[in-house]
């Protein structure tokens, strides 16, 4: 198997394979793409509001990423507005600042870079700092107008539109997912604001991925303290120095079943914290259960953008 990884990690870095579908499926189970190319968007907005919220999420990330459907959306964001387009217009705005902005630190990224990435920033701000008459799209609103908080390294707006989700719905996947990521080290947090942030979910499901989510950002950052480091001495390192909490999040995990987003965030995230304790069975058997499903984070923390590149790198014994 040695034989094969790096020829493995040549394939994946040449040929990355499609990128995510960020819907997961759900676009097309709706419908939706034939509805979008007729320019009926009124239809669109009916179905997707009667979606549960983490399918909501699902298809809002889906159409401002599906490079077919993108002239499209581009296209109704400059029709008369609704509530649904502003939210839309929103998070389209929020992906192509980081688009400019890139995912390196902050001091590789340069002064053209920066200025895109906060005009883009301002310009989602503008469309999603509003009232709502629908209550899914006001929480779903707000929790997309904390990654644009944190993108000006506002937390105390964050926590604002944080608890204005909290008051909608308490247990809404995008404004745990997005405020979990405002208390990460790389975004001015601590782990242990990470840590007390999961401990304070009361939902069991979302509890679980946000502890699994940051026992990731715990070995990430040790990771990148080291960069000479051998990766199993470093997964070594993390077990013992972060054994109490992983034992404490491993012996209360409980990971939901089905195809919600929530659900496969939480499989994406027990597959790759399985990898880091060396609990390959399970690893695979999440894996199996997603079916290439997969999210962009954890992969990308290990060189994995495509759902190709994290089936290979499974076959291989590469994560």
């Amino acid at each position: 198997m040695l034989l094969l990884q790096l020829p493995v990690m040549y394939f994946v870095h040449a040929f990355p394979g499609k990128p995510i579908d960020e819907s997961f499926g759900l676009i097309q189970q709706l419908g939706l793409e034939n509805l979008i190319n007729a320019g009926d968007w009124k239809a669109v907005e009916d179905k997707v509001l009667q979606l549960p919220a983490d399918d909501l999420t699902r298809v809002i990330n889906g159409l401002c990423k599906q490079k077919s459907l993108i002239p499209k959306v581009e296209e109704y964001l400059t029709m008369p507005p609704s509530e649904f387009q502003d939210v839309l217009a929103g998070n389209f705005h929020i992906i192509r600042a980081w688009d400019i902005r890139s995912g390196a630190w902050a001091k590789e990224v340069g002064d053209d870079q920066w200025e895109g990435f906060h005009r883009h920033l301002r310009l989602a701000a503008e469309r999603l700092d509003r009232s709502y008459e629908s209550k899914a799209l006001s929480v779903e609103g707000n929790a997309r107008l904390i990654r644009v908080h944190m993108g000006f390294s506002d937390k105390e707006d964050c926590l604002a539109a944080y608890n204005q989700c909290q008051e909608l719905d308490p247990n809404h996947y995008l404004s745990h997912i997005a405020m979990h990521r405002v208390l990460t080290p790389r975004w001015g947090g601590s782990m242990e604001e990470m840590i007390a942030f999961g401990n304070s979910i009361k939902n069991d499901h979302l509890r679980g991925l946000i502890q699994l989510s940051t026992l990731v950002e715990i070995y990430s950052d040790m990771d990148n303290e080291d960069e000479e480091e051998e990766e199993e001495m470093t997964k070594d390192r993390f077990r013992k120095k972060h054994k109490r909490y992983l034992d404490q999040v491993m012996s209360e995990i409980e990971i939901p079943t089905g195809d919600s987003m929530l659900a496969i965030d939480a499989k994406n995230h027990m597959a790759c914290v399985a990898s880091l304790l060396g609990w390959d069975k399970k690893r695979k058997q999440y894996l199996k259960e997603l079916n290439g499903k997969t999210t962009f984070r954890p992969w990308c923390y290990f060189g994995m953008q495509t759902p190709r590149s994290v089936k290979l790198y499974n076959m291989v014994g590469l994560i």
